[in-house]
């Protein structure tokens, strides 16, 4: 495994692009499949990233190998399954510096957000280290509630699916695969286009776990692989992060399985409110990392702010002093020791998308 990592950080690091696609990752190890053929390009410079294929054979290989191993992953303790998320944690700490720079190549997020992402999910997992038996108590209190007497006891729900989005990869991973694990359900991950370094280094990292095979299994594509994964009725719960059309889809889709959970996130309109009583320079901080965060391209982006009527023209014009200071440029690259503020839109589908709006 140190091997493997090894070479794939060094061409990483040296940007020996395309990178050489391992396959789709599945029992713990690396399956090749043909079909359809897609690429991941670098929204700096639109260069190839690494090019990978996916056809309908190999998500119903991914769907059988999670749910053939469901009896086996649930028997585990909580105490192995709390120190494999122990050794995940460690393991992101190990390889910060190589996830940073694939968040930035591959979803042009500059550093300070690349490295937001990775603390993010770092304090996630410190937090299911430290109350990992409070929080079946916390799952069954709802059960307790009223009852003198009773023996109660918490239940895989089965298969799960995920989908992996450039917005967040490291934060969303750990989410999915932290819940999946302590539920002791196995795991199917579709990776976007634009999160496919980040899954491949997600998918060494699995190597060093002592889980069951089939806990994790991660397909490259996009998110007509994640339809064609939830499709199957064996699929007993769905995780997303991204757009409303697509939560919408899911909804639908989900009607027609009986028992299905959603845990869903998609975009809204997230508004900051400024009172008479507001500290202007913190309203303008607010406003700036909501507005411009992901390049403005998350379900959380801040799109409106509501100003107590005496202070508009002063916010107007702290705002307008910080937004032109803002440092634009390529993600990717270290730009003559300056700290890039803003990097570009994920792909031309966000560009064209950002224009019509204009």
């Amino acid at each position: 495994m140190t091997a493997d990592i090894k070479n794939f950080i060094e061409q990483l690091e040296q940007r020996q692009f395309p990178l050489e696609w391992p396959g789709h990752w599945l029992d713990k190890q690396w399956v090749p499949s043909g079909g359809e053929r897609k690429r991941s390009e670098n929204p700096n410079n639109g260069e190839t990233l690494m090019s990978f294929s996916f056809d309908r054979s190999i998500v119903k290989q991914a769907v059988e190998c999670g749910h053939q191993h469901i009896e086996a992953i649930a028997k585990m303790s909580l105490k192995d399954r709390l120190t494999a998320l122990k050794k995940l944690r460690q393991s992101i700490g190990d390889y910060q510096k190589a996830m940073e720079l694939s968040i930035r190549t591959e979803a042009g997020k500059p550093a300070w957000e690349a490295k937001a992402d990775i603390d993010s999910a770092i304090r996630y997992l410190d937090w299911v280290s430290e109350n990992g038996d409070k929080i079946f108590e916390h799952l069954l209190a709802p059960a307790k509630l009223g009852r003198a007497v009773g023996n109660f006891k918490l239940l895989p729900l089965g298969l799960t699916a995920g989908y992996l989005p450039f917005s967040t990869p490291v934060t969303s991973f750990v989410h999915f695969f932290a819940a999946s694990v302590l539920a002791g359900c196995p795991l199917i991950i579709t990776s976007g286009s634009h999160a496919v370094l980040s899954a491949t280094l997600f998918a060494h990292l699995d190597r060093t776990l002592d889980l069951p095979p089939g806990m994790l299994n991660i397909l490259y594509g996009n998110f007509d692989v994640f339809k064609q994964v939830i499709a199957d009725n064996r699929v007993a719960a769905v995780l997303y992060v991204g757009s409303r059309e697509h939560c919408d889809f899911i909804r639908r889709e989900g009607k027609a399985r009986v028992g299905r959970q959603h845990v869903l996130q998609s975009g809204g309109k997230n508004a900051i409110i400024v009172h008479s009583t507001a500290d202007l320079d913190r309203a303008v901080r607010m406003a700036v990392i909501g507005s411009t965060k992901a390049s403005g391209q998350l379900c959380s982006s801040t799109s409106r702010i509501f100003v107590h009527q005496p202070l508009l023209n002063e916010l107007g014009d702290k705002l307008t002093t910080v937004m032109q200071k803002l440092k634009i440029g390529r993600t990717d690259i270290d730009v003559g020791g300056e700290e890039i503020f803003l990097g570009p839109l994920y792909s031309r589908k966000a560009v064209d998308k950002f224009l019509r709006f204009q």
